[in-house]
């Protein structure tokens, strides 16, 4: 049985969010970093299309395909910078945010190595991803 689909139903919200995009691709955060965050939370939230959308993205960007192997378990991988897991322990806080909300030592330790401006861009990357993981999984987009 087929979904609806949401951008044929309402096109002006897919038009927000791509706006919202837009508003992402101009921030001070790198591209890579900003997929790299986009694909673990489509990891964690299992959306196939976003996954394959975001490990594409990386690739063309001229990230590894170690990396991007290493993704779910980058904690251990010794592959990313401490930036990067500081960006990524918040991203993995914010898409499972009824676990633990954002604790404090996260969002600390995110300061250590972006400015407040970044965080803030970052926490709508983080929001953004997860709208979209949303309405992938709502519509079952294929992968």
């Amino acid at each position: 049985m087929s979904r609806i689909v949401i951008n044929e139903l309402e096109p002006q919200a897919y038009a927000a969010l791509y706006g919202v995009e837009a508003y992402l691709d101009d921030s001070s955060l790198s591209a890579e970093l900003r997929a790299l965050l986009k694909l673990r939370a489509s990891q964690i939230n299992g959306c196939s299309f976003c996954i394959n959308l975001h490990q594409t993205e990386i690739q063309q960007l001229g990230g590894s395909t170690a990396r991007i192997d290493a993704l779910s378990d980058w904690e251990e991988s010794g592959l990313f910078s401490e930036a990067e897991q500081a960006a990524l322990a918040a991203t993995e806080s914010l898409t499972l945010v009824t676990i633990a909300g954002l604790p404090e030592d996260i969002y600390q330790n995110l300061l250590r190595y972006f400015s407040e401006n970044q965080v803030a861009q970052l926490f709508v990357l983080v929001a953004t991803i997860n709208a979209w993981n949303r309405l992938g999984r709502a519509m079952k987009s294929p992968g």
